[in-house]
């Protein structure tokens, strides 16, 4: 007969397996405690954060309001909702939107995600409102310590609507408009600007130059000295970095319509005290009876291309 007693044998087979089962599911509570309890500070840490900024812009001169804001996101994101937000820089550019959502993974903090489907409207200083119509507005901001940071804007198919007795606005639709800067060496930073199926007013510097539309523009500049970008806003921040020594080199330049199809690959340009471009690129026209070369020149406010007054030269501000 044996001295082991079955049931205490059965007993002792039991605990380990239920040990096994217990243990895991101990771990996977206590990782959600902790992992909950990071998500709550880092996204009270971001509302902090987020008070702290937009104070620091109200005393440089900005106006930034909202109607309502939420924080949420939990699990895997910190997301910051507005509802009527407006955002003016001191010089009275600005964006105002019915809806704004932004996101962060909680893996990637400084790579922010910024979306709305409600349109905004964009703030001028002089002309009053215009309002852009869009199926959707998305962007991402990376690299906010660098000058430029790392910025992506996507408008798919914006319509832009003057408000009631404002100025016309030179664009009044597009397939799509794209707008992208990034970080370089030596105290520079690139910039893509795209446009696609756009329809412009006639009497605007592009609808001057190539009609109406529809037309296909891409910009590739090369900013120089772009440390000296800086101050109270955009116009404070253009002529800061303008007087600083920043120069705009042409990297490639395109510009297609029913009419013609200007090119250039080559060129320097500057902002003036009064926001005008200045400078001069060597340009290719071609049109239907043929090509040549046309170069594009900008000086004491007027944009002239082989050697022939066009129009006003672009502003930065």
């Amino acid at each position: 007969m044996s001295d082991s007693d079955p049931a205490q044998a059965g007993k002792g087979a039991g605990q380990p397996r239920r040990l096994g089962l217990i243990i895991p599911w101990g771990i996977a509570v206590l990782l959600v405690i902790v992992w909950s309890g990071a998500w709550l500070a880092v996204s009270q840490g971001a509302a902090e954060r987020i008070d702290a900024g937009v104070a620091a812009l109200r005393q440089q001169g900005w106006q930034v309001s909202w109607q309502a804001r939420r924080i949420g996101g939990y699990p895997f994101r910190v997301e910051a909702d507005f509802d009527q937000l407006r955002v003016v820089d001191p010089s009275g550019w600005g964006v105002a939107a019915p809806s704004v959502r932004t996101q962060a993974s909680m893996l990637a903090l400084g790579d922010i995600f910024v979306g709305t489907q409600s349109g905004l409207t964009l703030l001028r200083p002089q002309g009053g409102p215009v309002a852009i119509a869009a199926p959707l507005i998305r962007a991402s901001i990376q690299h906010w310590d660098q000058r430029p940071p790392q910025l992506a804007i996507v408008i798919n198919g914006p319509v832009l609507t003057p408000a009631p007795g404002a100025a016309p606005f030179w664009l009044q639709r597009a397939t799509d408009l794209q707008l992208y800067s990034r970080p370089g060496p030596d105290d520079q930073g690139a910039a893509d600007v795209v446009m696609h199926g756009a329809v412009v007013t006639a009497d605007s510097a592009l609808g001057k130059i190539a009609g109406t539309g529809p037309i296909d523009l891409t910009f590739n500049p090369v900013l120089k000295r772009v440390s000296a970008f800086k101050g109270a806003g955009w116009r404070a921040s253009v002529l800061a970095w303008a007087h600083g020594g920043g120069t705009i080199a042409v990297n490639y330049f395109s510009l297609t319509s029913p009419t013609l199809k200007l090119a250039s690959h080559d060129g320097a340009l500057v902002v003036s005290d009064d926001g005008h471009l200045e400078g001069a690129a060597q340009a290719t026209l071609a049109k239907a009876e043929g090509s040549e070369e046309a170069p594009i020149a900008f000086n004491n406010g007027q944009a002239w291309l082989n050697g022939q007054p066009v129009t006003a030269a672009p502003r930065a501000f």
